[in-house]
């Protein structure tokens, strides 16, 4: 991230006390040993089988626009995922009380209802689970 912010690179260099050569093999090490965390997050609405999923970029929840609705049925724990675009009227009207109720659960201690979306195919810690 630093590469891309020349201000953010010095601000992170001169508290780090680190010097320009000491610099380039910590940010080495970084883009070795830290894997990037892309994977989905999911919030369950308590009482019903369903929860939006939201896109990630390093770790951070983009929580503007859920992406999708996930459906779980009840009794075979099968999952769904449906592109918000897809979604019917009654939910699409839902979706500004369900975001804002996802937020608050996002900034409550515990983030009561979320998780990372571990069922993406394109993760492959999600392979090994």
């Amino acid at each position: 991230m630093t590469e891309k912010s020349s201000d953010l690179k010095h601000k992170l260099r001169h508290l780090l006390k680190l010097s320009p050569e000491k610099w380039e093999e910590v940010s080495q090490h970084v883009l070795s040993a830290v894997v990037p965390d892309f994977r989905p997050r999911v919030w369950w609405y308590q009482g019903i089988n369903g929860a939006l999923l939201f896109a990630c970029k390093n770790g951070a929840v983009l929580p503007e626009h859920p992406v999708a609705y996930v459906t779980k049925d009840s009794g075979s724990a099968v999952e769904t995922v449906m592109p918000i675009q897809q979604v019917d009227t009654f939910l699409f009207n839902l979706l500004p009380k369900l975001k804002q109720q996802a937020m608050q659960d996002w900034f409550a201690p515990g983030h009561t209802g979320w998780a990372v979306y571990w069922r993406d195919p394109s993760d492959p810690l999600a392979q090994q689970m």
